[in-house]
Formats: C-alpha cells, structure tokens, sequence
C-alpha cells in the first residue's frame, strides 16, 4: 500500500507587480493623453481608469463593462517595473497595481455583439502569407481620397467578405472598483 501525503494548499498564481508606483487624480481638465516609457518607467498622464483597465487586460472600449464614471475620472500614473521584467509583463503588473491600488475584482464573460465576420475565403491560399490591402478609411472619405471602402476593398482584393452578424464576444466585466485609489 502507498500512502501519498499531500499539503492541502493549492498554488496561487501570483501577478508581476511594479517596484515603485504613483497614482494621482488629474486635475488638468484636458481631454488628451499620453502613455510612455522612458528609462525603463511607465508614464501615463490623463487617463481614464477604463483606459488603464483597457491597457492591463488588452481589450477594446466595447469590451469592458463598469461604472460610467470610470471613462470620466483621470489619473496620472507613474509606475516604475523591475529591472529584469520582461516588456510583456505590463499587462499583468497593471492588473496587479489596479487590484491593490483601486481594489478592482473582475470576471469574464461572452456577451453577444453586434460584428463583422470575415467570412468567404475564395482565394484558396493555405499557409502562412503577407499582403497588402489598399482602401480608403470612411474618415478620409470626405477629405477626397478616392479608394475603395474596406467591404469593396476586402472583396475585390482577397476574396475575402464583412458580414454584419451577433458575435459573442469576451468582456471584462468590473465588479467592484475603488473611485479613490489608496496612498502612494
């Protein structure tokens, strides 16, 4: 008979963390913002803390679900990593700093959006490929660019279709957040 001891504890993963952090409300009444690294320091002035959150957990605008307030309310953040972290780390070191600072708790979940599936592949091509696509954005439209739109463009050029449809889509939903972070 063997007899197989176990702790009981299960390991917790544990995110990065910054060494050095500061967060301040912004006061400046601006609308611009400015995300920068410079020394190895992380500098982001007049944010939003959806802009943050947007940063830490890599989603787009329509993916986070929270406090209208929080697209308000601006900050300026100083955030100085280890040495030896990895570029790739700032992520999970934001969502670290927003959990301590501004005790955020989030999950996950699939909401169904309206979206646009690339759907009808009609250029038979396997394999990995680089290409080009040349099309006109809506905006410079007006300005007098005379290119296809990105739907003509897609499908003249590559065979390829932008189908309106309801896609789910994964969004990060704030249960709780702090609107004062705690001290420096």
């Amino acid at each position: 008979m063997v007899l197989l001891a176990s702790t009981g504890a299960l390991a917790q993963t544990t995110l990065p963390s910054f060494d050095v952090a500061s967060i301040r409300p912004n006061i400046s009444g601006g609308s611009s913002s400015h995300v920068s690294r410079h020394s190895g320091e992380i500098l982001l002035q007049n944010v939003s803390l959806r802009e943050v959150i947007e940063m830490a957990y890599e989603i787009q605008d329509f993916g986070v679900s929270g406090p209208p307030w929080m697209a308000s309310e601006k900050f300026d953040i100083m955030a100085k990593p280890p040495a030896d972290a990895p570029k790739d780390q700032l992520g999970p070191m934001l969502q670290s700093l927003l959990a301590e600072r501004f005790k955020l708790t989030i999950h996950r979940e699939s909401k169904t959006m309206a979206a646009y599936a690339l759907v009808v592949d009609k250029t038979e091509t396997t394999g990995s490929f680089d290409f080009a696509l040349h099309f006109t954005p809506d905006a410079n439209a007006a300005e007098g660019d005379s290119g296809p739109s990105l739907f003509t463009a897609l499908q003249e050029q590559m065979g390829l279709k932008l189908v309106a449809q309801k896609l789910p889509v994964e969004i990060v939903v704030v249960d709780h957040v702090e609107k004062v972070p705690t001290e420096n």
